[in-house]
């Protein structure tokens, strides 16, 4: 700024600078809200600019989260039950099977090696110690 008018005061120069940003922001709105707060320097109207972005930004996330929260309410009260989507992914069901299949080898796993662990216990005649402090 000083380069480009060097004749100018020091004040002046800050208020150019501060219109120059201000028509630099590219939202009107936001850049009107910002002129009505007349800021006295550049860094003032900075700081402003920061604070109302802030706001902004806070404004629109929790009206975003009210809606939706309010949104899934309302469907459960109206319906009584829960929301069920009415269209199915051809995945969906291809991803429900695996998962069934998954599952259903796990428990498989976990029978033998339950059935491995009662047999040793039997072979050994020894109780199965669940307690780490039991002595027997």
């Amino acid at each position: 700024m000083a380069l480009a008018y060097p004749k100018s005061a020091a004040e002046a120069r800050e208020e150019i600078a501060c219109d120059h940003f201000m028509n630099a922001l590219g939202d009107a709105d936001f850049a009107l809200k910002l002129k009505e707060r007349a800021p006295m320097s550049l860094d003032e109207a900075l700081r402003i600019a920061l604070r109302l972005e802030a706001w902004e930004k806070s404004t629109k996330m929790s009206k975003f989260d009210e809606e939706r929260i309010d949104r899934a309410k309302q469907k459960v009260r109206t319906a009584g039950k829960q929301p069920t989507s009415k269209v199915t992914e051809p995945d969906q069901d291809t991803r429900l099977k695996k998962v069934e299949t998954e599952v259903t080898k796990m428990v498989a796993d976990m029978n033998r090696r339950y059935d491995k662990l009662q047999k040793l216990i039997v072979e050994r005649q020894q109780p199965l110690q669940t307690d780490r402090n039991c002595v027997e």
